[in-house]
């Protein structure tokens, strides 16, 4: 009986090294799944609050001290906003992925399982069933606590050795079926972190923040240099003499800087008198060689002057 009971204890072991070979290479391929999320998702972060950093001082300097339409200074800090938020979800969502996933028998009993997750993990679990005749994954695992009981009323006979051996069997196949259901939830969980739906509307928030707050920039910048650029003309259209200047020209000179050739009106009032008199006096010569009464034929430039004098 003894060479009966050893004879399957024997043959159990390549059994035992194959189930213990699968949890170990299960467990290290999740394990360096997750490894590698959580260096992207350090990298994620570290890259990007220093890129954003850098290039939000550099161009907030550009553009400070802020003047111009208030919608282009919405989409300079909206746009450096809605970056920040991108590359903070983003690396949140992978760092998400590094809570401890506890698997169990049943695919229902497991916390933080999603429809989908659930259907992998029942698939693997159906599966090893199957293969062990039995009804599912839990039952298997009860069979093992069943024999693992017997074995310990038998005491120490050589049928209780294997009835112990096959429940350790067992109890591997198992835990191989958990590693290998895991490895599955952390392949998926991961692939979705990066490029599932939700990873892309990071994406495009990212890029639309992006592009916002370039233009933004750009659009600010542009206008300052384009205001120094017209008030550089102003400024020599106005040193070389020009008698007029547009009017995008008002808001760049100083008071009174086009006022020094422009006449107050008193003095075109006594231009004008200055003029007239010489005129009278013209106007009198000419009818007093013409044989005419000058005051009545200069009477008009004597009714002018008279007038100017009461404006002035």
């Amino acid at each position: 009986m003894a060479e009966a009971a050893a004879g399957p204890t024997a043959g159990e072991r390549p059994g035992r090294a194959i189930a213990e070979g699968q949890i170990e290479r299960f467990s290290a391929l999740a394990d360096a799944l997750l490894s590698r999320a959580d260096l992207t998702a350090k990298a994620a972060a570290g890259l990007g609050s220093s890129g954003l950093t850098a290039i939000g001082i550099a161009k907030v300097a550009d553009v400070y001290p802020f003047e111009g339409p208030g919608g282009w200074l919405f989409g300079l800090f909206g746009g450096f906003l809605t970056m920040g938020l991108a590359v903070a979800f983003f690396t949140r969502r992978l760092w998400r992925l590094q809570s401890p996933t506890v698997m169990r028998s049943t695919p229902w009993e497991i916390r933080d399982l999603d429809d989908e997750e659930q259907t992998l993990v029942a698939e693997v679990y159906v599966e090893i069933a199957k293969l062990n005749d039995v009804a599912s994954l839990r039952a298997y695992e009860a069979r093992a606590h069943r024999l693992s009981r017997v074995a310990e009323l038998l005491g120490e006979t050589p049928l209780a050795e294997r009835l112990g051996a096959e429940a350790s069997l067992i109890a591997l196949e198992v835990r191989a079926t958990l590693a290998r259901a895991r490895l599955n939830v952390v392949r998926r969980r991961t692939t979705r972190s990066i490029l599932g739906f939700r990873a892309m509307l990071v994406y495009f928030a990212f890029l639309v923040g992006l592009v916002l707050f370039g233009m933004a920039a750009d659009s600010l910048e542009a206008k300052r240099s384009g205001e120094v650029q017209v008030a550089k003309a102003c400024g020599e259209a106005m040193k070389a003499g020009a008698s007029t200047l547009p009017s995008a020209c008002d808001g760049y000179l100083p008071p009174g800087s086009g006022d020094e050739d422009t006449a107050a009106p008193g003095d075109e009032i006594d231009a004008t008198a200055e003029h007239l008199a010489a005129q009278r006096t013209a106007c009198r010569r000419a009818a007093r060689e013409a044989g005419e009464d000058p005051s009545a034929s200069c009477a008009p430039i004597d009714s002018a002057l008279a007038a100017l004098s009461r404006m002035r």
